[in-house]
């Protein structure tokens, strides 16, 4: 009889310390999965924190080339509007609406008929983005839709600005056949009043000299239709830096 309780006891014991070894065992794996879960916790937590520190560079590199664009249009507005200002004259003159000021200025304008700008907009962080394919990194939708469809957005100032240089273009044509340019820098001036008056008796040059005024307007109309576009986007990545920073 004393033999059996002896037996039992030690099996007892034995189940006691198995029961603590399972239960250690248990512990450890739980310790061991919690470790895992956290690891991952903060490797997410660097990966975020480091998408963030991207998207906020790229937010004030696109910022900055909004700013760098509305500078270049207001170059651009003054400018289509003194080449508008320009042809108008010589159409303004020829109507009688305006004096006479004299061949040297008639001259200076005539000339600058044939200039032409066009809107030469900062694009550096777009590039960056669409070219190394990291636009999501934008999280904002109306920033990164603004991004992904930037030349889509200039398609039609594009198309004016092609319409614009083909008219300086035939404008150029004819006053190489009509006068002689290569006199601009000389004693002796391109156009004298013979060759003015013929001018103005030419249905052609005075339809290019219409045709001037008409694409630096349109341009120009244009380009100030930008202005509210860029404002808007500078004002949601400044709400944007605000959440983030």
């Amino acid at each position: 009889m004393i033999k059996f309780f002896r037996k039992v006891r030690q099996q007892l014991l034995s189940e006691n310390k198995f029961s603590k070894y399972l239960l250690y065992a248990i512990g450890e794996i739980i310790l061991v999965i919690l470790g895992i879960l956290i690891a991952l916790q903060i490797n997410n937590w660097n990966e975020n924190r480091k998408d963030t520190a991207k998207e906020i560079q790229f937010l004030n590199n696109f910022k900055n080339d909004l700013i760098t664009n509305k500078k270049e249009l207001n170059r651009i507005i003054t400018k289509t509007e003194k080449l508008a200002a320009a042809s108008d004259s010589i159409l303004k003159l020829y109507h009688g609406e305006l004096e006479d000021f004299g061949m040297e200025k008639f001259i200076k304008l005539v000339m600058r008929g044939g200039s032409f700008v066009t809107y030469k907009t900062r694009e550096g962080t777009i590039q960056d983005l669409l070219s190394s394919g990291t636009l999501n990194n934008i999280k904002n939708d109306n920033i990164r839709l603004a991004i992904g469809s930037w030349k889509d957005n200039l398609k039609e100032i594009r198309e004016w600005e092609e319409y614009s240089i083909n008219s300086k273009q035939v404008y150029d044509e004819y006053l190489s056949h009509h006068i002689d340019i290569y006199n601009f820098n000389s004693e002796q001036p391109p156009i004298n009043n013979k060759i003015k008056k013929n001018l103005f008796n030419d249905r052609l040059f005075l339809n290019n000299v219409s045709d001037r005024v008409f694409y630096n307007r349109r341009l120009n109309h244009y380009y100030k239709n930008e202005f509210p576009k860029l404002d808007t986007l500078i004002a949601q990545i400044n709400k944007e830096l605000e959440i983030k920073i």
